[in-house]
């Protein structure tokens, strides 16, 4: 059994235990990737194949439209964390932020689901930190209503 397959198998066993509402996503194609659509987030597990190196375990949340004129990213950038925190950006007829939190599997120190409780409230606690940013602060503005024109 590859280590894809074996963090596979843990997250499958752990997840169907203690949060059966993740769902095994095949837009991707991956086989090694999972959503729960949870309000006010949904959240993004993935399990990404290295070349040559360990696998990596991928923790992501969509984050909702009220996060675009934040702080996030000036917490992100002065956070203190020992995953790879990083930002992302996507657009299907709206802006959408992600907020990613990657890790070697050979740096976990926790089980897959003590790290998924683990990353998922260091993520939680980032959001909380920050603060919104008046719209006419100079910066940009996102707007996610359909285009009427």
């Amino acid at each position: 059994m590859n280590l894809l397959d074996y963090y596979r198998d843990a997250f499958v066993e752990a997840t169907s235990k203690f949060e059966p509402v993740w769902e095994q996503e095949f837009k991707s194609g991956s086989e090694y990737q999972w959503v729960k659509r949870n309000y006010p987030y949904t959240e993004r597990f993935q399990l990404l194949e290295q070349v040559d190196a360990h696998p990596k375990i991928s923790f992501s949340i969509e984050l909702p439209e009220q996060y675009m004129n934040t702080s996030l990213i000036e917490e992100v950038a002065n956070s203190s964390s020992r995953f790879d925190l990083f930002i992302s950006s996507g657009s299907s007829g709206c802006k959408k932020m992600f907020l990613s939190a990657v890790i070697s599997v050979d740096h976990l120190q926790h089980t897959v689901m003590g790290h998924l409780h683990q990353v998922r409230s260091e993520i939680l606690s980032l959001l909380e930190m920050t603060i919104e940013i008046p719209m006419n602060a100079g910066g940009p503005t996102y707007d996610c209503k359909p285009n009427t024109d």
